[in-house]
């Protein structure tokens, strides 16, 4: 019996030697796979976090890379095609009073100042130049009739109109200075002459 029990305590004893065995690379591989996992998912989440880095970076590189187009593109409109610069108001005004000065154009012997282009005054010798230079700033400016109508005394845009009709007919023109002004301003901003 004893030879019995040794057997059976030996065979015993093996199997839990041999279970532990087998335990062990178990308990080793599920503790590598564990961290393997983990270590897995931290992966993961920091290439999510590089995924949504990159996605943010390429937004960023396409909107960096339109306004480099555009501005691209506007440089060579600039560059082939030089759009004609068009005037403000202002400068239409100081090249009308230049003109006038050219051309010796007085009132009550002093040369028409900048001043007499928005003076309240509707005397001919001060209403006509100031229509033509209305005229000027209409047809060489893009600024709607208030706004030419403001920068002439403040007037309205009925005005300005009535300037426009008013050097249309040839009425403005009372003096050939006054053409010959017109004309130098218009040649100046590159337009074809009144005449």
């Amino acid at each position: 019996m004893a030879t019995i029990e040794g057997d059976v305590l030996g065979i015993m004893s093996d199997l839990q030697r041999r279970t532990e065995q087998y335990r062990r690379p178990a308990r080793t591989l599920a503790m590598s796979t564990t961290s393997e996992i983990d270590q897995i998912r931290k992966t993961l989440v920091a290439e999510r976090g590089l995924r949504n880095d990159l996605e943010r970076q390429v937004v960023k590189l396409k909107a960096d890379n339109a306004r480099l187009v555009a501005a691209l593109g506007d440089m060579q409109l600039r560059v082939f095609a030089p759009a004609a610069k068009v005037p403000t108001i202002q400068q239409v005004q100081e090249a009308f009073i230049i003109a006038l000065a050219a051309e010796n154009y007085a009132v009550d012997g002093a040369p028409y100042a900048y001043a007499h282009l928005s003076t309240p005054n509707r005397h001919h010798r001060f209403a006509r130049p100031r229509q033509i230079c209305m005229w000027l700033c209409r047809a060489l400016t893009k600024q709607s009739l208030p706004v030419i109508g403001r920068y002439h005394g403040n007037r309205d845009h009925t005005t300005v109109m009535h300037a426009e009709q008013q050097v249309k007919n040839g009425t403005a023109f009372s003096s050939p200075m006054l053409r010959r002004a017109a004309d130098r301003v218009l040649i100046q901003f590159g337009a074809e002459s009144s005449t």
